[in-house]
């Protein structure tokens, strides 16, 4: 999505606002609710993309991006 390329192409906070819109559109995708994160964690709202992380890296449902998912949790679990 649009979103998703403006957040990593350096305008994280238009990506963001693209990225709630379509997780209100398509609330049941995982792809772009870790997209959604990601756009989350750029902007400095971390606690945020955790509680948004959580609950998709541990459910059963299989995405493409579930790898990088469980990636970037556990990175802002460190922190």
């Amino acid at each position: 999505t649009l979103g998703w390329i403006l957040t990593n192409q350096g305008s994280p906070e238009t990506g963001l606002l693209l990225l709630r819109r379509a997780v209100g559109q398509g609330p049941n995708d995982p792809n772009i609710i870790y997209h959604l994160a990601a756009a989350l964690n750029k902007t400095g709202q971390r606690n945020e993309a955790i509680k948004l992380l959580t609950p998709l890296v541990s459910s059963e449902a299989e995405f493409s991006e579930k790898a990088e998912a469980r990636r970037l949790l556990n990175e802002l679990s460190k922190s």
